[in-house]
C-alpha cells in the first residue's frame, strides 16, 4: 500500500485504506449472511468439531450452501468495490495527489477479495471432505 502510494504520488497517511476496506467487506459479509438468514450454519464452521460434532448430511449440505453464497457475497462486494476504486481512478487521473489512493484501492480491493475467497474455498473443501466421510 505504501509503495503504491509513494510511486504514484499519493499521500502516506492513505495506507490505513486496505484496514478500513478488509473491515467493510467482512461487515457487508456479515451483514448479508444475518439478512439471509444463513448466519447459524455459517458459525458452525467455526465451532470445534470435537466438542459439537456435525454428524447429519443435511447440516453439512446447509454449511456448504452458505459457504456458496458466502463465496457469492464476497466476490459481488469486492467487484463493486473495485468498480467504484476504478472509477475514480479514471476520473481522477490528472490529479497527481489522489492518483496513488486510487491505484492503492483497486490493488487492495483485489487482493482482500482474492484472499477472502481463498479461505472460503478451503473451507469448502474441508466440509465436502466431511461429506464424504
Amino acid at each position: 500500500t505504501a509503495f503504491t502510494s509513494i510511486v504514484s504520488g499519493g499521500f502516506i497517511f492513505m495506507m490505513y485504506y486496505s484496514r478500513i476496506l478488509i473491515l467493510c467487506l467482512v461487515g457487508i459479509l456479515a451483514m448479508f449472511l444475518i439478512i439471509s438468514e444463513r448466519g447459524k450454519s455459517f458459525c458452525k464452521i467455526f465451532v470445534n468439531s470435537k466438542k459439537h460434532p456435525i454428524k447429519t448430511l443435511n447440516q453439512l449440505r446447509e454449511i456448504d450452501d452458505t459457504l456458496n453464497f458466502a463465496c457469492k457475497t464476497v466476490f459481488y462486494v469486492g467487484l463493486l468495490f473495485t468498480v467504484i476504486a476504478l472509477s475514480y481512478f479514471y476520473l481522477n487521473f490528472f490529479e497527481i495527489q489522489t492518483l496513488g489512493f486510487n491505484l492503492d484501492a483497486v490493488f487492495s480491493t483485489i487482493f482482500h477479495t482474492l484472499s477472502i475467497e481463498i479461505i472460503f474455498l478451503c473451507l469448502k473443501s474441508k466440509n465436502k471432505k466431511n461429506m464424504i466421510l
